[in-house]
């Protein structure tokens, strides 16, 4: 049994790995292909692609929110808003509309990691602009989320366009 467990997970996290990676170009197939399976033993573990993306998105999100409440608590000021930024700029990329658009996930998909980016965008706020309005808040996801963004369309290195948000911040 535990090797059935041991697969579920790689499929998972290579899953996790190649959507991370390829963005448009993540296939079932290629992720098939990493860990030398057939699509159909994918599709033993997860019957649909709903299931697989609830799967890959579940613990994208467990391990993100960890790593922040990780950072959080550090003691250890440096680099805090780097970390934190780069964390949140990795769930970003991880949630583009042309992702949802190109898989054809369920509007129930896309609403449970919105809500997983919610909660991910609270734990940044709060700790890079503790004091801050709601509004200023929002204003302050706008400007980094654009900037995610456009980072992307004029493949501008995204480290380094985090790197210049926490000179900004």
């Amino acid at each position: 049994m535990k090797d059935c467990f041991d697969t579920k997970d790689m499929i998972i996290d290579t899953a996790i790995e190649s959507l991370r990676t390829e963005g448009l170009k993540f296939s079932v197939d290629t992720v098939a292909a990493k860990l030398k399976i057939s699509k159909k033993t994918i599709y033993k573990f997860f019957p649909d692609k709903e299931s697989l993306a609830y799967a890959i998105y579940e613990r994208y999100y467990g391990r993100a929110s960890a790593a922040a409440d990780e950072i959080c608590r550090s003691e250890n000021e440096a680099g805090i808003t780097l970390r934190l930024l780069e964390i949140y700029r990795d769930a970003s990329f991880m949630i583009r509309n042309e992702i949802f658009n190109k898989y054809k996930l369920n509007d129930c998909v896309y609403s449970y990691v919105i809500r997983l980016q919610n909660e991910l965008w609270t734990k940044t706020v709060s700790k890079l602009a503790p004091s801050a309005s709601p509004t200023d808040r929002t204003v302050l996801r706008v400007i980094i989320e654009g900037a995610f963004e456009k980072s992307l369309r004029y493949s501008a290195p995204p480290k380094l366009v985090t790197e210049r948000l926490v000179k900004i911040l």
